[in-house]
């Protein structure tokens, strides 16, 4: 197979370590892109060397050839080199071995794969090799290993390896490689403290372990597995990149416990809220970031939070993250920010309101209650002593509450001219010791009026809204409003103030008839009582006016009722007499009819 055919197939997995100030380039170490690292790694400073310029020079020199044409008649000069046999101590264990000139010319390297290999030979004579590898072929254990004592770089890829066992004496090793195998658990690395490239992606690997002890461990790849979640990666302190693409993870753990980590991919998982990853946010260090493919990354603010949640990071899902589009975020922030305080004040300003308006209404409950039981006086001195008052105006409308806001009559209004104004919870009668106030050219505009829990009880106090020339709405709440109990109050209010609407509906033609039909004797006879002329008499005789015209109605109510009774006593004698009368008739046809037979 020539070099190019041999580098297609390790697309997905190739491990390339050059010597050049230690650096180490490992394409496409997930297996869906090639992804270079020696850009990455040449202007880092991430711990110790990993390989002598001798280690290296023999890894270059297997994956690195000069061209496709150079590298096959390299393999068909180590094939030619090559023996394989039975080793007569272990029957069905292959046995390799070279030719003196053949380990001459390669003594530190051995290329082993798609040799249809089911267990792992024995290397006559290499002590000295320093990479080794047996990717695609069908091995199912790792043995026969332990002469390797010098070995840097195990490539196992594409196997069916079911468990890491075997590499006890490999303490030299840097480069593992074992994706693409049926590994279910981590494991059997204790003795590889100073391994720096660790991938196991493509495997059946459910939960990380045993990986604390590796502080030099710069890559890990374990992408293509089903792990849930990430807890066990504390203690790998110089990892730099983390690779868990196409798991089952829903949560992030740990990812601030690795101080080094520049680039973590978590694409195609299950991360569904920012919550989630919060840790990720806390790393000191990350620059690139992919979390495409979770339900997370379908929400629309989601890059934005990202880039200004995770302050150094450079690549968000492959994309460069620019300059103008940090500040653009940052702006953004800035304005939401803002937004969100705006609300908060308004939430707390909303609370205060709340309970002060319910302050208000137990005050005046209080007070309500010690007027039922009849202690009129005390519940005057009472509401004189409220403290708590509120005044706010909404799309116009003037809210009092309590009995301290009636102050904001005297004084100039919330609006220059408000259109409706709303009492709450404020003694009727001491808000129409006010009305007056209301006539004047600051109110001129003023068209509605709602009394909302302030004891209105009597048709006279009704009167005395009279005074504000330009109403024609009334609303009167059931709460708090016993008037609201008396079945006319409404047709009354109607004649007396002339209103449009009341209580949220408006009159019709009909209920205004009707009302003036009902109330426009007592009407016309209570303004004859508050003409200019005649208030203070009006005032005295308001009583007696009333009761005078509830004696005539009074009168009208018994004359009616004394005519249906004489009607109920005459009307059997008059049934008796009609039922009589037609007997008679019917008789005298009868004798009639007889007569012409």
């Amino acid at each position: 197979m020539d070099y190019r055919s041999y580098r297609t197939s390790k697309a997905k997995q190739q491990a390339m370590l050059t010597t050049s100030n230690v650096v180490i380039e490992w394409n496409a170490i997930n297996e869906s892109a090639r992804v270079p690292y020696s850009s990455r790694l040449q202007n880092s400073s991430m711990g110790p060397k990993v390989l002598t310029k001798e280690d290296s020079r023999a890894v270059n020199s297997v994956l690195l050839p000069s061209g496709g044409r150079q590298q096959q008649q390299q393999k068909s000069a180590n094939t030619s080199h090559m023996i394989f046999s039975e080793s007569p101590a272990a029957p069905g264990i292959p046995l390799v071995y070279r030719t003196p000139e053949g380990r001459a010319a390669n003594p530190d390297r051995l290329n082993l794969d798609r040799r249809k290999l089911s267990v792992c030979p024995i290397l006559e004579g290499e002590e000295r090799l320093r990479m080794l590898n047996l990717q695609h072929n069908a091995i199912t254990k790792l043995q026969h290993l332990s002469a390797l004592r010098r070995l840097v770089f195990l490539d196992l890829y594409d196997n069916l390896i079911s468990e890491i066992s075997g590499l006890d004496t490999l303490s030299s090793l840097r480069v593992l490689m074992l994706g693409k195998n049926k590994i279910r658990q981590i494991c059997g690395l204790k003795s590889l403290a100073r391994l720096d490239v660790l991938d196991l992606h493509g495997n059946m690997i459910r939960v990380i372990e045993n990986l604390s002890h590796l502080c030099h461990l710069r890559v890990l790849n374990l992408a293509g597995n089903e792990i849930v979640h990430t807890i066990g990666l504390a203690g790998m302190t110089s990892l730099t990149e983390l690779n868990l693409r196409r798991n089952r993870i829903t949560h992030i753990y740990e990812i601030d416990c690795l101080p080094q980590l520049q680039r973590l991919y978590l694409s195609h998982n299950l991360i569904e809220e920012f919550s989630d990853i919060t840790c990720v946010t806390d790393s000191p260090s990350l620059s690139e970031l992919s979390l495409d493919g979770n339900p997370l990354a379908n929400s629309t603010d989601y890059r934005v939070l990202m880039v200004h949640r995770v302050a150094g990071l450079r690549v968000l899902d492959t994309k460069p993250i620019s300059e103008e589009e940090k500040l653009r975020v940052v702006q953004m922030i800035q304005e939401e920010e803002q937004q969100l305080l705006k609300a908060e004040e308004e939430a707390r300003s909303h609370e205060r309101r709340l309970f002060t308006i319910g302050q208000i209404k137990r005050q005046w409950e209080s007070v309500s209650h010690l007027a039922n039981l009849g202690n009129q006086p005390k519940r005057k001195s009472k509401m004189r002593a409220f403290s708590a008052s509120f005044v706010e105006e909404i799309e116009g409308t003037l809210h009092l509450y309590g009995l301290g806001s009636l102050d904001t009559l005297y004084s100039p209004p919330v609006t220059s001219q408000p259109t409706h104004i709303a009492f709450h919870y404020i003694e009727y009668t001491e808000v129409a010791s006010l009305l007056d106030k209301l006539s004047t050219a600051r109110y001129l505009q003023l068209k509605a009026i709602s009394i909302h829990c302030c004891n209105l009880s009597h048709y006279d106090q009704l009167d005395m809204l009279s005074s504000i020339h330009s109403l024609d709405t009334l609303v009167v709440s059931t709460d708090g409003n016993p008037i609201t109990s008396l079945s006319l109050w409404k047709q009354y209010a109607i004649v007396k103030l002339n209103l449009v609407s009341i209580n949220d509906d408006i009159v019709t033609p009909e209920q205004a008839a009707t009302s003036k039909q009902l109330f426009e004797p007592l009407v016309s006879l209570s303004n004859q009582y508050t003409s200019p002329a005649q208030q203070d008499k009006a005032h005295k005789g308001r009583q007696t006016a009333v009761r005078e015209v509830c004696n005539q109605l009074l009168t009208r109510t018994l004359f009616q009722e004394e005519k249906q009774r004489s009607f109920e006593v005459l009307w059997p004698e008059l049934l008796h007499s009609v039922v009589n009368n037609i007997v008679s008739e019917l008789n005298i046809c009868e004798s009639k009819e007889y007569r012409k037979l």
